[in-house]
């Protein structure tokens, strides 16, 4: 039950960030949001989930360039990433920002 709780907890914060108006400051140049490494699956694919109701998330869709490896860790980067580069903002109890890029091969975060 604490999970689900903290499940929905996460799912309407997250409506809350993504309903409102883009601000202007954004992302850092040279900083990234990643998933924390105590995450549950669960939240992760919750939080996948949620974000690609709202934006686009073709590149970690089976043929886009951030799908492999496919792992709901490596595709709730991608996710984080993308609100962190709209609004400036990394989940806190998901993602921590860090200054090492995750971005592999062709997957540009």
């Amino acid at each position: 039950m604490e999970k689900i709780n903290l499940c929905s907890m996460i799912l309407l914060l997250i409506c809350c960030v993504l309903s409102i108006a883009h601000p202007t400051n954004g992302k850092q140049d040279g900083t990234w949001c990643i998933a924390r490494l105590t995450v549950d699956p669960d939240v992760m694919q919750s939080y996948i989930n949620l974000v690609c109701s709202f934006e686009d998330c073709s590149p970690i869709r089976q043929g886009g360039a951030c799908f492999f490896p496919d792992l709901a860790s490596n595709h709730v980067n991608y996710c984080l990433n993308v609100v962190y580069k709209l609004n400036g903002t990394c989940e806190p109890t998901i993602g921590s920002i860090t200054n090492l890029d995750p971005s592999h091969d062709n997957c540009i975060y």
